[in-house]
Formats: C-alpha cells, sequence, structure tokens
C-alpha cells in the first residue's frame, strides 16, 4: 500500500445525534484528521443517543470525509453499550447501465455502499485509504 497523500482537498463533517444540523468543520489535512479521528467521542455520543427521546435524535454519531472530487467515507457507530459496530459508507461515482426508452445507455451516479460490522479500525482504515487515493482497494473492500 502506497504510503504517499495526495494533495487533493479533503473537508469533514460532524453528525451529532443531538443535533438538527451536520456540523461542517472544513478542510483538513491527513494528520488533523487522524487525530480528530482518535479523539472522536463515539462512545460518548452512542451513549447519548441511547439515552435520548426519539424526537431528540436527528443522526447516529457519524464522522464524513469528502475529497475534491466528490468521493467520501462516512462512518457511523450503532448499538448499545459493548454490543456496538461501525457502518462504513463509501460514496463514489460509477458508471451504471439504464434504460431509457428502448435503449440501454452508460450513465455516471453516485453509488453509496453501506457495509455494517466494521471494528474502529476498519473505520480508521477507510478514512486512511481515501487520504491515500486507495480506491481499488476501497472498492474491493467496501462496495457491495
Amino acid at each position: 500500500m502506497s504510503e504517499h497523500i495526495t494533495q487533493k482537498e479533503f473537508t469533514y463533517t460532524i453528525n451529532h445525534p443531538l443535533e438538527k444540523e451536520i456540523i461542517q468543520k472544513g478542510v483538513v489535512t491527513h494528520g488533523e484528521f487522524k487525530k480528530v479521528f482518535k479523539e472522536f467521542p463515539w462512545e460518548e455520543l452512542l451513549i447519548k443517543q441511547n439515552t435520548a427521546s426519539d424526537k431528540e435524535i436527528h443522526f447516529s454519531p457519524s464522522l464524513n470525509l469528502t475529497n475534491a472530487e466528490g468521493l467520501a467515507i462516512s462512518v457511523s457507530i450503532v448499538g448499545e453499550g459493548e454490543d456496538h459496530e461501525y457502518y462504513v459508507c463509501y460514496n463514489r461515482p460509477k458508471l451504471i447501465k439504464k434504460r431509457r426508452w428502448f435503449r440501454t445507455v452508460e450513465v455516471v451516479d453516485f453509488f453509496c455502499s453501506v457495509v455494517p460490522r466494521q471494528t474502529k479500525e476498519d473505520a480508521f482504515e477507510a478514512f486512511d485509504l481515501l487520504f491515500k487515493n486507495e480506491l481499488e482497494v476501497l472498492e474491493e473492500r467496501w462496495s457491495d
């Protein structure tokens, strides 16, 4: 796996379970995001979500990273107590075939794969691969 980090611009957002709006955090470097991920209060936010009333909950606790081309990794934590897991969502353009009238055409559309039962380490790896532009590995590992 290449250790080369491309010079693309990355931005990140946070989904707080009790906030109505996605929290825009802005541009981030690879090193800065490693710290954000390490310090993100995954379990604490999950407890807040699990103890809130349904009307107070707007999102699962999530971190979202997007590059300049719109490729994105979103990671959410779900579950209760020690019985929790991470969902890795990989959003990318994909060539798909669609029926249009009497013919089939190929179009590029954004496609999101949602892969449950991931660990915190898996989640970090997904973000790391996006920063490293290891798109083939991302597609192989997190497409459904």
